[in-house]
């Protein structure tokens, strides 16, 4: 294979382990004296070396989420790194800590705990074990509980609210000039946060519809309790550890406040070792309960139900067709458009991560014009195109794993690898495909609890961007200690 000549292939390995190379640099007084010096013994720790010889151990600043969404050194490959500032051990303390404040008498002192998981999780899950997804998650369900969980959600029901206003945005800027196009969808933090730091020119076609994530965040925190959100500790369950970037974003604090509105993101390998730890790994030998209400996407029948499209949330489905209606008033829902019926075209274009889909009106002509993009490959060239001012679509799907959420970097991995990744990822979709299409206006709990928040089922009264909407940051480069120091 033929590399560019611009190459440097020094280290092809993305890991960055623990070590000075990844914190913020030490930083030491100067002193009148001199003849001070630093040295490194050989476990990488660094050591101030007085004029008497002495040696004093100089802590290192441990880089923090925040930290390495303003760093600019890197996006993506430090992920590993990351893992411990929010992770399984830290909901395991939580729980542990709201046990003791009961054995001592002091209930007040418990936090009330709420866990929100990703249907891609339970779907990944469901495949490792045998089971449907709602079976998986009345089971992960019950062992949360068992655990001292108050309330598992999924977090469907807020990606309804997600896709309602996205939808509308679009047909604003379209119709209104409210926004440039093509629309970005904004749901992957990863791609969110590629954007901020290496293609600002970006930022104003990024919708500013927050991710499901997020607007379950608010919910939980400002709806679900009249408690006060200081003392509701709220966990997520995502595919893609780039999730806890997210969620320490300083946009997605409560207003005038230090409380986030998501405290910590797990991955969904990290649930799995959190049920392990605790004797719960097997998800066929356990009990099953009621999943909760009123924060779930419910089929009355069924349970748990999907938008229509794929596993990364059904944003260009469901796009479509609402602008369908909207704009050419063709009676088309999300679910043909997945089917490829009503006028729409489906092609891949250069490899199977580029998908275009087209209305074509019934004169011929083309209606709109949407593509999904998933996969740094194919974002880096979105971004090319869309700097030369070449990129004819209205909407983009964009996520940056390669075949979208259900192949987050969170997500477990087969224990027998012999069939091939693709194999894998394919019998997640397949089980995560196998749940009932249910469509935003046909939620009815969603309606309801989108009336009593917002004031308006349709998530356009005034006020309603304060829960639902967000904003992006150009993040200049500066130099860091990544810059200086070889990785």
């Amino acid at each position: 294979m033929a590399f560019s000549a611009g190459l440097n292939l020094t280290d092809l390995n993305d890991y960055i382990a623990p070590s000075q190379t990844c914190i913020k640099p030490v930083e030491i007084p100067k002193a009148k004296q001199g003849g001070q010096a630093i040295t490194v013994d050989g476990g990488g720790d660094y050591y101030e070396v007085g004029l008497d010889g002495t040696q004093t151990k100089l802590e290192s600043a441990s880089i923090s989420l925040n930290d390495c969404l303003a760093c600019s050194g890197c996006i993506t490959s430090a992920e590993s790194l990351l893992i411990t500032a929010q992770s399984h051990r830290e909901l395991a303390q939580r729980l542990a800590a709201n046990a003791e404040a009961h054995a001592a008498g002091r209930p007040q002192d418990a936090a009330l705990v709420v866990v929100s998981v990703a249907p891609q999780a339970y779907a990944a899950l469901a495949t490792r074990h045998g089971l449907t997804v709602t079976q998986t998650a009345r089971r992960v369900t019950a062992a949360l509980k068992d655990l001292g969980v108050e309330l598992v959600f999924d977090t469907g029901f807020a990606r309804d609210l997600s896709l309602l206003r996205i939808a509308r945005e679009f047909v604003a800027r379209r119709t209104r000039n409210a926004g440039p196009l093509p629309l970005l969808a904004s749901a992957c933090p990863g791609w969110v946060c590629y954007a901020e730091k290496t293609h600002d020119y970006a930022l104003p076609y990024v919708s500013t519809t927050r991710s499901p994530q997020q607007v379950t965040g608010a919910l939980v925190k400002t709806y679900l309790t009249p408690r006060s959100p200081s003392e509701v500790y709220h966990v997520c369950v995502m595919p893609c550890y780039d999730k806890k970037l997210e969620a320490s974003r300083e946009d997605f604090r409560l207003p005038g406040t230090e409380v986030r509105e998501v405290d910590c993101v797990i991955a969904t390998h990290e649930l799995e070792l959190f049920l392990a730890d605790h004797g719960r790994a097997d998800l066929r030998q356990a009990p099953e309960v009621p999943l909760d209400q009123p924060l779930s996407k419910l089929d009355p029948e069924l349970g748990l139900a999907r938008a229509a499209g794929t596993s990364s949330g059904g944003y260009l489905e469901y796009i479509m067709a609402h602008a369908a209606r909207e704009l050419f008033h063709i009676p088309l829902d999300a679910a043909a458009v997945e089917r490829g019926e009503g006028g729409i075209q489906i092609r891949t274009v250069r490899n199977a991560d580029f998908r275009e889909v087209t209305l074509i009106l019934p004169d011929g002509t083309v209606g709109l014009r949407f593509a999904a993009a998933y996969g740094f490959r194919n974002i880096q060239t979105l971004v090319r195109k869309l700097k030369l001012g070449r990129c004819s679509y209205d909407f983009v799907e964009v996520m940056a794993c390669p075949s979208g959420c259900i192949n987050g970097g969170g997500q477990p991995k087969p224990a027998d690898m012999s069939a091939g990744p693709k194999a894998w990822i394919e019998a997640c979709e397949t089980s995560y495909r196998s749940l009932p299409i249910q469509a935003p206006v046909d939620n009815t709990a969603l309606l309801a609890v989108a009336e009593e928040w917002l004031g308006n089922p349709d998530v356009t009264a005034p006020g309603a961007d304060r829960y639902l909407a967000t904003q992006y940051h150009a993040l200049p480069k500066e130099p860091t200690a990544a810059t200086v120091v070889g990785w």
